[in-house]
């Protein structure tokens, strides 16, 4: 069996020997695709693994960084459902009419290279489909010569290792997380979706494995990190993996909350206890009771309401207004904040004994700019995600694109880069009006270089000479584009300012903002 490189089945058979090392899935899974590249006549090759209705891949070789991002719903990839129907290798005619999945995402070539000899099989581990496995290839007689029989052999290679990495990968876990493990395990009856928290940078690896130590231990947590870095998508991760997972998590904007009814909407109050309670209200730790409750921005709250909230932690028990009997809640907290709060503590304006009840295990969410490589994967899941919800085009990026993205400097972090994505994709595909494949240009995407952007000077526009006119132009123009910088956190803009958040307020009104 030595169709491309003249490897035997005795060399790839040291490949999957190399598996039980201590790797993760994705390490393993990425480990036997290199060695199964090389056994056949392909440019690229692909292992995805199927999740109720869409495929992701799990391994790539020769396919470009944002290719392992996607996401893949079978009702809009007809060559995926076509694979997954089928119980035998399906190979594309270099003439089909059905888009291929892989089209502009090979790592050599640019990105309008299509994609000319494709098989498919669908894999079963246990009698289920577990996924796909894709050949593909540039040349469009690349697969003329290979032998059904060798296809075959690596197929049921490829499937006993699954199964084999599989049953590895439990009993690590077993093992790293014991009863609580088994307790998610019992209660879900499958296993889990891919991770919200995209990223493979050792950044991102290293929060992860803080997430999965600190989610069955039950202790607050501390998520701290700048506007957009995604620190609600950690919440719902560490709420995914605890024994809470089967309550509710309630999620409370701190900075949204009216100072007058703050303390209403964390712990309920009783008819009459004020002007316009005209009803019972459970609040949101009652809400979250054996569940999960996050605190975002949790830095806003007024000091009064943080003394009672210290309460809630220290004893367990919340106390309506107007409601003299205090009752028991069982609510595990996660509290986020994109402030410095020891900063906050030492200026007065947090309390230290509350800082320290939810610094139990704190997190740090890394800026999007100190994560080397994971760019270019939230870019490609950000253009899917594009592409399935507006129905549009395949999104591509060219070379000069991927480069502008990386040296960019993402002050919005996570969230800019969705919404400069978002921004591309709707110029191109208005530009190239086109329903197969669409290319995201620098035009495009628009982006200033963190020196033109420091350098740019406010363009005042005003001709009346008046001085007070000008000034109120000029405060305009900055309020307006530090929100647009800062999406639309006016809390965020106000600490920029060095401005009370009131006092922004006040401006913003006069200036005929708010």
């Amino acid at each position: 069996m030595a169709d491309k490189s003249g490897r035997s089945l005795a060399d790839f058979a040291n490949i999957i020997e190399s598996l039980t090392s201590d790797m993760t899935p994705g390490q393993r899974y990425q480990t036997l695709l290199s060695g199964l590249s090389g056994l056949f006549p392909c440019d690229a090759t692909c292992l995805l693994k199927l999740d109720t209705n869409l495929l992701y891949p799990v391994a790539s070789v020769g396919l470009s960084a944002d290719a392992r991002s996607r996401r893949f719903p079978i009702d809009r990839h007809p060559r995926f459902a076509e694979i997954l129907a089928s119980p035998l290798p399906v190979q594309f005619s270099v003439d089909s009419a059905l888009p291929d999945p892989f089209d502009g995402l090979m790592a050599t070539g640019n990105e309008c290279t299509k994609i000319h000899n494709c098989i498919g099989i669908r894999l079963m581990v246990d009698g289920r489909i577990w996924g796909v496995l894709c050949l593909e290839a540039l040349n469009t007689g690349a697969f003329c010569q290979m032998k059904p029989e060798s296809f075959r052999t690596a197929v049921a290679i490829v499937t006993a290792t699954i199964k084999m990495v599989t049953l590895i990968h439990q009993l690590e876990e077993n093992v790293a997380y014991e009863h609580e493990l088994n307790q998610r395990l019992l209660s879900s009856g499958r296993t889990s979706a891919p991770s919200d928290l995209i990223g493979e940078s050792p950044a991102m690896k290293a929060l992860n494995k803080d997430i999965e130590v600190v989610a069955g231990s039950g202790l607050a947590v501390l998520v701290q990190g700048e506007t957009g870095t995604g620190k609600e998508l950690v919440a719902r991760k560490i709420h995914r993996l605890s024994d809470r997972n089967g309550s509710a998590m309630i999620q409370v904007n701190c900075a949204s909350l009216p100072e007058h009814i703050v303390e209403s909407e964390l712990f309920g109050h009783v008819r009459g206890a004020f002007t316009g309670a005209v009803k019972d209200r459970q609040g949101k730790f009652r809400l979250a009771d054996n569940g999960t409750i996050f605190l975002d921005e949790i830095g806003e709250l007024p000091l009064n309401t943080q003394a009672k909230l210290l309460r809630v932690l220290q004893t367990g028990e919340v106390q309506p207004v107007g409601k003299d009997q205090l009752l028991k809640v069982n609510v595990r907290v996660i509290a986020a904040t994109n402030r410095d709060l020891m900063t906050e503590v030492r200026e007065g304006r947090f309390r230290s004994d509350l800082y320290h009840r939810l610094n139990a295990y704190p997190l740090e969410v890394p800026p999007l700019r100190s994560r080397e490589g994971d760019i270019l994967l939230l870019a490609g899941f950000f253009m899917e995600l594009y592409t399935h919800r507006f129905h549009s085009a395949v999104l591509r990026l060219d070379e000069a694109s991927k480069q502008l993205l990386q040296a960019y400097q993402w002050p919005g972090n996570v969230r800019e880069l969705e919404h400069a994505i978002n921004r591309a994709a709707l110029k191109a595909c208005h530009d190239q009006n086109t329903d197969r494949l669409v290319i995201i240009t620098p035009e495009h995407l628009g982006l200033d270089s963190p020196a033109e952007r420091i350098n740019r000077p406010e363009q005042v526009v005003n001709e009346s000479g008046d001085l007070r006119s000008a000034l109120d132009t000029y405060q305009k123009q900055m309020i307006t584009r530090l929100l647009n910088e800062k999406d639309n956190n006016w809390s965020e803009v106000a600490r920029y300012l060095n401005m009370d958040r009131a006092n922004l307020n006040r401006l913003a009104k006069r200036l005929g903002l708010k």
